[in-house]
């Protein structure tokens, strides 16, 4: 079965989504008041149209380039899992982001560590947010499958915890 990495919506994303729509719509704003023509006077037009077109320019480029990030770390995630090159963590710890919320309730993601042989190196990795999170137990090993091009790309796999649901 061919398994795709989910989106996470974070604090970058949901910003990305907000302020990119924001920002055109200013712009588009500035657009309409300057296809008005000689409806606006000259003076109000002026700080309309500079005020508007800063503001919007900030916004669609915040939340463009939010956006983008967003989807180049999913893009790395989706190469790491497909790679198929895995280590095996063990689960340190839930963490609980109390700053992000949707219908009230806030997301935790998983923190593994892993030991590098030979070294006394610890390698950190966080799973992706999760709203309903499996049965996960500190000390518990999982799988993080690795980017070999780019190792700031990682996919914590905590879905094979799961159990494998099949609809009938």
């Amino acid at each position: 079965m061919d398994r795709k990495v989910k989106l996470d919506w974070n604090e970058r994303s949901l910003v990305g989504v907000v302020f990119l729509p924001m920002g055109l719509l200013f712009l588009t704003a500035v657009a309409v008041i300057t296809a008005l023509g000689s409806k606006v006077p000259r003076e109000a037009k002026l700080a309309l149209t500079l005020s508007f077109g800063i503001i919007g320019t900030a916004f669609t480029v915040i939340g463009a380039v939010l956006l983008i990030l967003e989807i180049r770390k999913k893009k790395g995630r989706e190469e790491a899992l497909a790679g198929g090159d895995y280590i095996t963590a063990k689960v340190a710890g839930i963490r609980h982001h109390g700053n992000v919320g949707v219908n009230g309730m806030s997301p935790v993601s998983v923190e593994c560590h892993w030991r590098e042989p030979g070294t006394d190196n610890v390698h950190v990795y966080h799973s992706r947010y999760y709203y309903n999170l499996p049965e996960v137990e500190k000390g518990q090993e999982v799988k993080v499958y690795l980017n070999r091009m780019n190792d700031k790309y990682y996919y914590v796999d905590i879905d094979e915890l799961q159990p494998r649901m099949i609809n009938h």
